[in-house]
């Protein structure tokens, strides 16, 4: 199914999942976002799952014309407590995805991007000016002018809670030169992975690799990591966070901790993967209890367990005690509960889940806690 309309669900219901899989849109260049949730009154915990963008814009125009006339996202999204896009294609629009807050410095809403492709984004890759939380998860943003913008403006608010963070856990973000008006002449160039404020979140990389051209059009300064930026690679030692710089000598300003290596093909080789792995996913599935499971999204994992779930134990004193007590009968209890389980799922517990379509995530969830019971009871 193609549109060449923008689609848009003003005001959505409270847990709605909106399942656009099977559609394209070629709505744009325009000045309104191609597709646009709860930008009236935004529901609580809103869902996208899948959709393309086909853009049909010229790559020969400059990033003024873009900017200045057709200032839209692929996405426009709002809502309160979180919002989640998946599956999501885009291609040559302005900005990728633009989430925003319910209301000005709400601080109401957490948001979770997994497995979308960007390419030929002609300014932000993610447009996050309200400055909001979350998890970026295993997407491939090939063609960024930016990568992430977290710098608030008129009308988004002043920042963050300092206790918010911005998580980026298996991303590949690469740049890519187009062509900009500087002192009244057109160059090619690109202008950096993070556009960030004193406001902005606290960033944290895990697991990802970024790629640069070239040094940015707003100088060397642009292009340093987010003050206070942890790279966490715990998870994957042999194979850490790295950064592929493709321009002249060292790279010219501050990336902490992560690796800077000048091969393309570490890049590359990147890219590949991840678009096979999806394809292969697609089209061979996962089989789950024998049955085999195909999915955009990727494969599908066994939820099944096993969990101790609870354990008491109640003893009466004797007749003895009870009588200098004074009581009728005097017990006492000691009770577990969610001891311990065993299961093939490799997330944080299987039972800490929400559905989404045909996903399960454990996403800004808590898995059941353990805890212990001490009880008296005296009769009387």
């Amino acid at each position: 199914m193609t549109w060449s309309d923008q689609w848009a669900v003003s005001s959505p219901r409270d847990d709605s999942t909106f399942d656009l899989s099977q559609v394209t849109s070629t709505a744009y260049p325009s000045d309104r976002s191609v597709l646009a949730l709860g930008t009236s009154e935004p529901a609580a915990r809103t869902c996208l799952v899948g959709g393309a963008v086909l853009g049909g814009g010229s790559d020969d125009q400059t990033w003024e014309v873009y900017h200045q006339r057709y200032n839209a996202a692929c996405v426009k999204i709002i809502a309160r407590e979180w919002m989640r896009v998946t599956g999501l294609r885009c291609d040559n629009v302005e900005d990728g995805i633009r989430p925003a807050e319910s209301r000005v410095n709400g601080n109401n809403t957490n948001l979770y991007v997994t497995d979308t492709y960007l390419t030929r984004i002609r300014d932000d890759c993610l447009e996050n000016d309200f400055v909001i939380g979350g998890l970026l998860q295993d997407s491939l943003w090939e063609q960024c002018n930016t990568g992430v913008s977290e710098r608030p403006w008129d009308g988004t608010g002043g920042g963050t809670p300092r206790s918010e963070y911005l998580v980026l856990d298996h991303m590949l973000i690469g740049l890519y030169e187009t062509p900009h008006v500087v002192d009244g002449r057109t160059v090619m160039g690109e202008n950096a992975l993070f556009k960030w404020s004193d406001t902005g979140n606290r960033l944290v990389i895990r697991c990802s690799i970024f790629k640069v051209d070239s040094v940015s059009l707003n100088g060397e300064d642009a292009m340093a990591l987010p003050p206070g930026t942890v790279v966490d690679d715990s998870d994957c030692p042999d194979d850490p966070s790295t950064l592929v710089w493709l321009g002249r000598g060292r790279y010219p300003a501050e990336t902490g901790n992560l690796r800077v290596v000048h091969d393309a093909s570490v890049w590359d080789q990147a890219v590949e993967l991840w678009k096979q792995a999806r394809a292969a996913a697609y089209r061979f599935g996962t089989v789950v209890n024998g049955t085999t499971v195909t999915s955009d999204a990727g494969y599908n994992m066994n939820g099944q367990f096993w969990r101790f779930r609870e354990f008491s134990a109640t003893y009466t004193l004797p007749s003895m005690a009870q009588k200098w007590l004074r009581s009728n009968g005097t017990t006492f209890t000691f009770a577990a509960r969610n001891l311990w389980h065993r299961s093939a799922y490799t997330g944080v517990d299987p039972e800490s889940n929400y559905g989404s379509g045909d996903e399960q995530s454990d996403f800004n969830t808590a898995s059941p806690p353990t805890y212990f019971t001490f009880r008296l009871n005296l009769h009387y």
